[in-house]
């Protein structure tokens, strides 16, 4: 799906530095791009500490205390940076672990600098459900509880604690990517200006997307003609952003439905797992982008290929479609589980992949009832891959069965 697979994390701890660079492999961002006032509060083993970090360790301590530097406290150039004496360790991305355990940096408070927080206008304190044992203050940054700079106190001792930047709002306030100043680059140069030293540039602000002008969407419905029914439904997904209507083009004989009666899924979910799955398609999520056609979000680049593989079959011209549609024939092999391990072994969801092609596909074109559309997402506030989606023809019309998203 739209699940990245994260660079593994560590945690770093003053005097236990764990992990190591193998000596050819260059660190993200350089230990000279740090300002004075962030070398002072790194761990004290300095350049040698730095380049024994993880890549997301070094975005984090980077991103973090610049953030903390743009927050007016007191006359010192490094401003609230003033009330660490020091960090302890640096938490990056960590797979497969809760968020509250990932993209923060534990640090050691001066004695008032739990005072300066509560002090500082704008700012109230922060309700740490998913941090027991400690409390703190939230940046409020626009005005949403949810979003910007949050510093933590150990209850037992306010001099321990440690700070986080919490970029996303609503539902996506709790996953994991929440706290990844990678994830949410755009959102941070909007806050805290560029990272010294972070090679990706800050990407152009994007145009404030006002939609309470713009006119209803048209009714898109399946149909039996493929190339319709899939521009329609791409239209409506990333382009007109109207989540209800996608209902209507998944077929009755879908993975979902699939997994459900299996058991992999909980009843009930069939509906929300479509829909997350939809919303996941972009950065932040819905309606913070907006494009003009679907060739400012998608795309189709012309695959490589080895000679001994064969030629794929197109059923449009994707460069005028901006999507390929494919016969699922022998050169589609690779998006099909491989066919000489037995059904028992597969997977549910490989399960329903093979299942589809034996069910629906025909060499002989005018009996063939499965297709698939291929495209790549690139448009900017969209999440980038590859995108595969298992089209079979139902009596109402070509409906959407399976999706799949690549890299």
């Amino acid at each position: 799906m739209f699940v990245r697979n994260m660079i593994a994390g560590i945690v770093v701890c003053l005097g236990m530095m764990a992990g190591t660079l193998s000596g050819q492999q260059q660190p993200n961002i350089d230990y000279g791009a740090l300002k004075p006032c962030q070398t002072q509060r790194f761990l004290a083993t300095g350049q040698s500490g730095w380049n024994s970090l993880e890549d997301s360790q070094r975005l984090q301590f980077a991103g973090g205390t610049q953030s903390l530097n743009t927050i007016t406290v007191a006359s010192s150039p490094c401003k609230a940076l003033t009330e660490i004496s020091g960090s302890r360790a640096i938490f990056g991305s960590i797979p497969d672990t809760a968020s509250a355990a990932q993209f923060h940096i534990e640090v050691k408070w001066t004695p008032d600098a739990e005072q300066v927080f509560a002090s500082i206008k704008g700012w109230q304190p922060h309700l740490a459900w998913l941090h027991p044992g400690q409390h703190g203050f939230q940046e409020n940054r626009s005005g949403n509880p949810f979003l910007g700079i949050v510093v933590l106190f150990d209850d037992d001792d306010k001099t321990g604690g440690q700070f986080h930047i919490g970029f996303r709002s609503l539902f996506w306030h709790y996953f994991a990517d929440n706290g990844n100043i990678a994830k949410n680059y755009r959102k941070y140069c909007q806050w805290y200006g560029q990272i010294d030293g972070y090679a990706p540039k800050c990407p152009a602000v994007p145009t404030q997307v006002d939609w309470a002008n713009t006119p209803p969407p048209p009714q898109r419905v399946p149909s039996g003609d493929l190339r319709q029914t899939a521009r329609d439904f791409l239209q409506a997904w990333y382009v007109e952003q109207n989540f209800d209507s996608l209902g209507r083009f998944l077929a009755e004989d879908n993975s979902t439905r699939f997994l459900i009666d299996r058991g992999a899924l909980p009843k009930g979910a069939f509906m929300s797992y479509w829909m997350n799955l939809f919303a996941s398609a972009f950065d932040e999520r819905p309606g913070m982008v907006r494009f003009e056609s679907l060739k400012d979000a998608i795309g189709y680049p012309e695959r490589s290929r080895i000679k001994s593989q064969p030629q794929l079959t197109y059923l449009n011209e994707p460069s005028k479609d901006h999507f390929a549609i494919i016969s699922p024939n022998a050169a589609a092999d690779p998006l099909f589980p491989p066919s000489d391990i037995p059904m028992g072994q597969l997977g549910p969801p490989s399960q329903f992949l093979r299942h589809l092609r034996e069910k629906y596909f025909s060499h002989d074109s005018g009996q063939n009832g499965m297709n698939l559309v291929v495209y790549t997402t690139n448009g900017a506030g969209l999440v980038q891959e590859t995108s595969v989606l298992y089209w079979i023809k139902e009596p109402t019309g070509w409906k959407l069965a399976a999706f799949q998203g690549t890299d």
